[in-house]
C-alpha cells in the first residue's frame, strides 16, 4: 500500500468543518483526494480523542473515510525523551484507529544529544510489533542542513520518506520541491538510501 495523488494532513479534527465527520468526508470527496493523514498521537499520549467524553474522533473519521474508499494513515509527533512509551502509544493507536499506514513526525527534539539511540529504540519497538505496516518519516526538507538528526536510524526501518516542504515567506514552491527532492537523493543521504533499500 502506498500514498498517491492528493491528500490532506489533519491536525485537530474538532477544528475541521466544526468537527463534523460527514462534512470532512464530503470536503475530501469534493477535493478529489485519494488519502488523508490524521494525527493519532503526540508523544506518549493519544490525540484527537475528546478528553471530556472519551470519544475517539480519529477512529470515527477513519471509519467514515474508509467507507468511502479513502486510504487513511495516522501521524504521530514524537520527541524521543521516552521512546519506548512513544512506540507503545504508536502501536496502541495504530491498532485502535485501524489506519492503513503510519507517519513519524520527528523534528527539532530529535537533534538533541542522545536522540540517535532513542530513534533506534523507538523503531525497534515499533517494527517488532508491526513489521509489515507501511511506515513513513516526515521531517526536515533539506537533510544536509540538519546533520545532527538521526536520519539513518529512522530511514533504515521505514518504507517512505515524506519531507515537509514549506515555502512560507517565499514564492517558489516548485523550486523548493525540486531542491528538496534533490537534497534527499544526492549526497551522503541519497547514497545511503540507495544502498539500504527497505523492501
Amino acid at each position: 500500500m502506498t500514498l498517491q495523488g492528493k491528500g490532506y494532513f489533519i491536525w485537530k479534527i474538532a477544528d475541521c468543518e466544526g468537527g463534523n465527520i460527514g462534512a470532512i468526508v464530503s470536503l475530501a470527496q469534493a477535493a478529489n483526494l485519494g488519502h488523508l493523514v490524521i494525527k493519532i498521537a503526540d508523544g506518549a499520549y493519544s490525540f484527537n480523542v475528546n478528553t471530556d467524553t472519551g470519544e475517539d474522533l480519529a477512529s470515527e473519521l477513519t471509519q467514515a473515510l474508509h467507507a468511502q474508499g479513502f486510504e487513511v494513515w495516522g501521524w504521530h509527533y514524537v520527541y524521543g525523551d521516552a521512546p519506548i512509551s512513544e512506540a507503545a502509544k504508536a502501536i496502541q493507536r495504530i491498532q485502535q484507529v485501524q489506519v492503513d499506514g503510519y507517519v513519524i513526525d520527528a523534528e527539532s527534539e530529535y537533534k538533541q544529544s542522545g536522540k540517535h539511540s532513542a530513534a533506534v529504540h523507538f523503531m525497534s519497538q515499533l517494527r517488532g510489533s508491526l513489521p509489515k505496516l507501511p511506515v513513513a518519516l516526515s521531517s526536515f526538507r533539506f537533510p544536509s542542513m540538519h546533520p545532527d538528526f538521526p536520519w539513518k536510524e529512522f530511514l533504515n526501518q521505514i518504507n517512505f520518506n515524506m519531507p515537509q516542504v514549506y515555502w512560507v515567506g517565499a514564492h517558489n514552491p516548485g523550486a523548493q520541491l525540486i531542491r528538496c527532492v534533490n537534497s534527499n537523493r544526492n549526497g551522503n543521504l541519497g547514497e545511503w538510501m540507495e544502498t539500504h533499500p527497505r523492501r
